[in-house]
């Protein structure tokens, strides 16, 4: 009899995530705890069970040669429903396990006993475990033992969860730092291939920012500008009117587009940076905008009106700017590091083949990819060996697709292959195809394999994101069998 779910199951499986330890390598201060548990009971059997979603994992195991077993039928999915040691004298007597597969085939249990292992927000994480192919009873003092050592278990458990956390937070804030220095990258991309003259000022009308575009009209430097003022650059005239043109936008608090002139040279005598440069009469849009620390700027961008040929002029800006955004929107949907198309892409290009297969009837299939143990592999090898292996797959993957599917990468080290117009015996093939690639090549010493998990679209399927979960949860089924194989849903 399969246990039922926990009331608070979701917010259980992401406290057991938060921990880090599922699919972790063996460690001697968790295998000595199941030594010690096997030893003070007297059992041939002990583990350190985390109960996953589908799965109960052994992070510590003495007895046995398993990973892992199905949640339908651990015992310990039992046990963190318990508010206390749970206790089985003879599973075959046991309404609950006397037709369980591990009573009635290997390993034959017959004795079990756990105590439920939670952590500091009152999750039960899984179990300590020992386990008897005999029925017996344990007595007092091995129970109070096993009680002991599953209070160690948890202290540990949560120090791991504590520092995974503490990894986390710094690896986060290494993704935002990264994250805002792409923003930043995108931002100045935009800009300085904008056909306007694109400038900021603070509310004091210091310069603070201005594109390649005006430094390239006032023949200046990237820095030549900055923290300057409009009476340190223009004659007193212009830079009075300049200075009540963006007053007026601040004091209205509206955009405002007004029209700008600038002399050719600076007044005898004075030396500025737009010495050289003019004379040019621009058409400024002009927009007021508050930072996140409440300072007040002023945000223009120019369109040069000196030329004689407006309409020309106008017809080559908006070329240029449609370059330019195709240009963003090409550093928008690819991802940084393998060259793949990234998550919104792939989102994107999924809801347009969902809704081209139901309106036309034409199959559709989805395939969702893992890089088998890749942090066990990043945790032994480091960060960049293992950006080294995630760019290795990306190549494979992109090479030996056809030109009608689209390859992505999902998140992490899992990827996405859609398959359009594909039905599901085809997909299986490339599914296998893909499989054999990664097996079969070698980035120097190591060997790299991935599970892949299948969805074909069908009159079941509901939804998109139903779609993206069954593909998942064949991925899923293909890393519980053993890895580096195809689930088909």
């Amino acid at each position: 009899m399969a246990a039922r779910l926990p009331e608070n199951e979701r917010g259980r499986l992401d406290a057991l995530r938060q921990t880090g330890l599922l699919d972790s390598l063996a460690e001697e201060e968790f295998d000595s705890l199941a030594r010690l548990a096997a030893v003070v009971c007297e059992t041939p059997i002990a583990s350190v069970t985390l109960v996953d979603r589908q799965r109960q994992w052994f992070k510590a195991m003495v007895g046995l040669d398993a990973s892992e077993t199905p949640r339908d039928d651990a015992f310990c999915a039992h046990t963190i429903l318990s508010q206390d040691i749970l206790v089985v004298a003879d599973a075959r007597k046991d309404p609950r396990f006397a037709d369980n597969p591990l009573v009635t085939g290997d390993p034959l249990i017959r004795f079990y006993a756990g105590v439920p292992l939670d952590d500091a927000q009152g999750y039960r994480l899984g179990a300590l475990c020992v386990i008897d192919r005999e029925p017996r009873q344990l007595s007092r003092a091995q129970l109070e033992g096993l009680t002991l050592i599953a209070e160690q278990a948890k202290k540990m458990i949560n120090m791991r969860r504590e520092q995974n956390m503490l990894d986390l937070a710094m690896k986060r804030s290494l993704v935002v730092d990264q994250q805002l220095r792409v923003n930043q990258e995108l931002f100045h991309a935009f800009m300085d291939h904008s056909p306007f003259v694109a400038f900021l000022k603070d509310g004091e009308g210091k310069m603070v920012y201005y594109n390649q575009r005006c430094a390239d009209w006032f023949r200046i430097g990237r820095e030549e500008w900055l923290g300057k003022s409009d009476e340190e650059l223009w004659s007193p005239e212009v830079a009075a009117r300049l200075r009540a043109n963006d007053r007026a936008v601040l004091g209205q608090w509206k955009a405002l587009t007004i029209e700008e002139k600038m002399e050719r040279a600076a007044p005898e005598g004075q030396t500025n940076a737009a010495e050289g440069c003019g004379p040019y009469h621009w058409r400024s849009y002009k927009f007021p905008f508050r930072d996140s620390d409440g300072r007040d700027h002023v945000a223009s961008f120019a369109v040069d009106m000196s030329l004689e040929d407006e309409g020309r002029q106008i017809q080559i800006y908006q070329r240029e700017l449609e370059e330019a955004n195709a240009k963003l929107l090409e550093l928008a949907v690819t991802d940084g590091l393998t060259g793949l198309r990234n998550r919104r892409a792939f989102e994107a290009s999924l809801d347009h083949e969902y809704e081209v297969s139901l309106r036309y009837g034409h199959p559709l299939s989805l395939l969702m990819l893992d890089i088998d143990n890749f942090k066990s592999f990043n945790d032994t090898f480091g960060h960049q060996e293992g950006d080294r292996i995630l760019c290795h797959v990306a190549s494979l993957l992109d090479g030996n697709c056809r030109t009608t599917d689209m390859v992505a990468r999902y998140g992490g080290e899992e990827f996405a292959i859609i398959l359009p117009n594909t039905p599901k015996e085809a997909a299986a093939d490339l599914a296998e195809r893909f499989r054999w690639v990664i097996a079969e090549s070698h980035v120097i010493r190591h060997q790299v394999t991935i599970s892949i998990g299948l969805a074909t679209l069908n009159a079941s399927i509901a939804s998109r994101s139903e779609f993206v979960e069954q593909a998942d949860a064949a991925l899923y089924q293909a890393k519980r069998e053993g890895k580096n194989r195809v689930c088909v849903s």
